[in-house]
């Protein structure tokens, strides 16, 4: 292949890293497309290969970077002098290893050329990455997974054009702050003279962040505010996924803008920001959260006008959902409430929230059915699931079955149930029903076949049935 000298695309992927390149791909010197390139100790197939195709452009994975022998051997890749690359995936070899520093010298050599839009970086094990970080200001999306002995982050708070980041499995991590958002000592002071009133100019970090996921970050323990600084003002999208040890989450005032929250498996969280809630909220996601014990919303006022999507899954610590998220929510279309054994208040008032399809309320033992209301005024319901059913006569049917519009309803009693709840007669536009753990029943009622519409009858776990 090397005496195709005047080849320019090479189209061709292959994800194996132990495949061995052509001999001598450093003749290609036209190449403008190569996908990837492995590093091998086979003489002709090293990373100064690279060096004298200067004319690539789109993306590129190198793979193997372990095999490269420090800074200067780095270099002769020569990105630094490839404009035309836009997306880069820098991946050593997974698995456990010993680092004597060597992958810091290496990627500190691997200097990106300033235009680069996109860098992914894997299994590396330095303990910290380099500066040039800092002065990649058309770096649009970053990635950085299986690095495991990093001990911080990049400080990447400046970058005015990053828009997403992705850190997964950074488990050396356990506390991020200043250096990340890349806060000076000047700054902090900067920041005291304006909480002083002696200073108005508010520097911005993360200016264009729209994308932000944390995920199995199994060691990290504090998230320190950035003092008086703005942190994210442009942040729509911020998940959180198994970070079992983080104790708090700082949004840095960045909330207004935050249109899907998520934060899964964080299993010390205790409590959430109160300015986590701005009014451009769509989707808010708590699940498996087993210590959190407060939403964040203290008896104030909280008016989510774009919200449409609530799930709140798994939180046995939680005690509290308040009324005020539910003042005005006009726009919400699914509620879901499950598995929270502690959750003792939470009512709800289904006339402050016209737009609600979908209402689940699950194996939250402790709360009682009066405290939810308005059912006639749930005209767009459509699905219902709630349970276990222990004091289903307090529970609103009139105002259900007024409302008439419900097509699948779903119901999980104690399991000594011996009777259904005989106003499920009435909801007859229904066409799909589930009854879970009705242990007592032997057999349905007759007026089961006052459901006209009914197409799907769905027991389970009635096992006199």
């Amino acid at each position: 292949m090397s005496d195709l000298i005047s080849l320019r695309h090479l189209n061709y992927y292959h994800d194996d890293e132990e495949f061995i390149m052509p001999v001598q791909m450093g003749r290609l010197t036209c190449l403008q497309t190569l996908e990837f390139f492995n590093v091998s100790q086979k003489r002709g197939c090293g990373i100064e290969e690279l060096g004298t195709l200067k004319y690539l452009k789109g993306s590129l994975t190198i793979r193997n970077l372990g095999l490269v022998k420090g800074k200067e051997a780095a270099k002769q890749a020569k990105l630094f002098e490839k404009p035309n690359l836009s997306r880069l995936v820098f991946k050593w070899k997974s698995g456990d290893r010993e680092s004597d520093n060597c992958d810091e010298n290496v990627l500190e050599g691997l200097q990106p050329h300033p235009n680069l839009q996109e860098l992914e970086i894997r299994y590396f094990m330095g303990n910290k990455f380099p500066q040039w970080f800092m002065n990649l200001a058309n770096l649009v999306g970053l990635r950085i997974e299986d690095c495991q002995r990093c001990s911080e982050l990049p400080t990447v708070g400046q970058l005015p054009s990053l828009k997403r980041l992705y850190l997964k499995r950074l488990d050396n991590i356990r506390s991020v702050g200043d250096e990340f958002y890349g806060v000076t000592t000047n700054e902090e002071e900067e920041g005291r003279s304006r909480a002083s009133g002696s200073c108005t100019r508010r520097r911005k970090f993360f200016p264009a962040l729209e994308e932000l996921r944390v995920e199995y970050m199994e060691n990290w323990v504090e998230w320190k505010d950035a003092d008086q600084v703005d942190v994210f003002p442009m942040l729509r999208d911020f998940h959180i996924l198994s970070c079992r040890k983080l104790t708090s989450i700082k949004t840095g005032h960045g909330t207004a803008s935050i249109e899907e929250l998520s934060i899964d498996t964080c299993d010390n969280l205790r409590e959430l920001p109160e300015d986590v809630f701005g009014s451009s909220l769509q989707q808010l996601t708590i699940k498996t959260c087993a210590r959190l014990i407060n939403l964040g919303v203290n008896g104030q006022k909280c008016p989510l006008p774009c919200l449409t999507r609530l799930f709140i899954w798994g939180c046995d610590g939680l005690t509290t959902i308040s009324d005020k998220m539910f003042e005005s929510c006009p726009s919400l279309r699914s509620l879901s409430v499950g598995w929270c054994p502690s959750l003792v208040s939470f009512s709800l008032n289904l006339q402050e929230t016209p737009s609600l399809e979908e209402f689940s309320l699950l194996r939250c033992p402790k709360l009682i059915p009066h405290r939810f209301k308005g059912f006639s005024f749930a005209t767009s319901l459509r699905k219902l699931s709630i349970g276990p059913v222990s004091l289903m006569d307090d529970f609103d049917w009139s105002g259900l079955i007024s409302a008439s519009t419900l097509r699948s309803l779903q119901l999980e009693a104690l399991h000594h149930s011996e009777s259904l709840p005989h106003q499920i007669q009435y909801l007859t536009a229904l066409t799909k029903l589930s009854l879970h753990n009705f242990g007592g029943i032997e057999v349905l009622p007759d007026w089961i076949g006052n459901l006209v519409s009914l197409e799907t009858l769905v027991p389970w776990n009635c096992e006199k049935l």
